[in-house]
């Protein structure tokens, strides 16, 4: 926790208050504590950062007096669930390719996640086989995008993308919900091949190598449309209870966050663009546990990253902190499949020379 005096200065650096603050600080505390994460911090009211620390206060203390604080109309629910054993009977088959990549049919998905590390120099992304990875950015403990859950049995994660088609709803990814879905772990790759309601659902994640982002190309050879649900929860910041003093806005055709309390990467800005154009959006986790796509962003609830895109054939997601022309160029559906070719064939030169 931090401690935040708001104190009245009167505009005057030579405050006797706020110098009196100071010295006494100083005199029980050691002078490292002030300004630093989880210390002493004194902001001038008013100013725009006070109604900020009102807003995101556990507790709030005047004339002494201990006052309750302002009422949230978020919590941060738990995402991991027990694994679930309703699915076929099917055993788990797996092989490797001609190209080495490695695929598991997954009838019934493995007692533990399966998982392939994507990532160039400046950012990174844990996939698995039901989807419940991580990503971050120039630093994987101090700079999350997401948040890490250490969970192998979950199937429920900190990221979602899911399909609707017809009359039914599913994961995208390698799920207990009866669906066949064969998971391939090339170099520089991973695909998802997911049968719903008779049709087929190609998913490829990959990072460029000179980009920072990811990319989701989703592809379907029906020729009916559908719709596609992503979903992250956002941290960017060491810690998930730095989460409450994340930004969200939007911008056309994009979801932005940054979060100004992580003081060693202040200048990291989340994006997430696509080839096609939201229907409906939110930055609120409640809000979209609820299924409410409200459009609701800014600053002082339990933040997230929800969008829905109707399309049909292809569909490229791309989520990152690069410049938006970079991640928006990256978001057409050509671009996205030279960038996969490109990053595979890098790949592939490499280990080649070990394999």
């Amino acid at each position: 926790f931090d401690l935040v005096y708001l104190i009245k200065g009167g505009g005057d650096y030579r405050s006797k208050l706020k110098n009196t603050l100071v010295e006494s600080l100083k005199l029980s505390d050691p002078d490292r504590h002030l300004e630093a994460r989880g210390g002493i911090h004194l902001a001038e009211l008013p100013s725009a950062g006070a109604e900020l620390v009102r807003a995101v206060s556990v507790r709030t203390v005047r004339d002494g007096i201990t006052a309750d604080g302002l009422s949230r109309d978020e919590t941060i629910k738990p995402v991991s669930r027990p694994f679930l054993f309703e699915r076929p009977e099917k055993p788990l088959d797996y092989h490797y390719n001609a190209d080495n990549s490695f695929t598991f049919e997954s009838g019934r998905l493995p007692k533990n996640a399966w998982s392939h590390m994507l990532a160039n120099e400046t950012y990174g992304y844990l996939a698995t086989d039901a989807g419940t990875g991580h990503m971050w950015h120039l630093n994987a403990r101090e700079n999350k995008i997401n948040r890490w859950l250490n969970d192998s049995l979950t199937t429920d994660g900190t990221e979602r993308l899911k399909v609707s088609y017809h009359e039914m709803s599913a994961s995208l990814f390698a799920a207990p919900d009866g669906c066949q879905c064969d998971v391939t772990y090339g170099f520089g790759w991973a695909q998802w091949v997911k049968q719903i309601d008779g049709a087929v659902f190609r998913t490829t994640a990959f990072v460029p190598r000179d980009i920072s982002g990811r990319v989701f190309i989703i592809e379907s050879e029906n020729e009916a449309f559908f719709d596609v649900t992503y979903y992250t929860d956002l941290v960017l910041s060491p810690d998930e209870q730095n989460s409450v003093y994340v930004e969200t806005s939007r911008l056309p055709g994009v979801l932005s966050a940054r979060n100004q309390y992580n003081r060693d990467f202040p200048d990291t800005v989340f994006y997430l663009t696509a080839s096609s154009p939201e229907t409906s959006f939110t930055c609120s986790k409640s809000s979209f546990d609820t299924g409410c796509f409200d459009q609701k962003t800014g600053v002082g609830f339990i933040p997230c990253a929800a969008a829905v895109y109707k399309t049909r054939g292809s569909l490229v997601i791309v989520t990152g902190c690069d410049e938006l022309d970079k991640l928006r160029m990256l978001a057409n559906v050509d671009t996205a499949r030279l960038k996969l070719r490109e990053t595979s064939d890098w790949w592939r030169a490499v280990t080649s020379k070990l394999t």
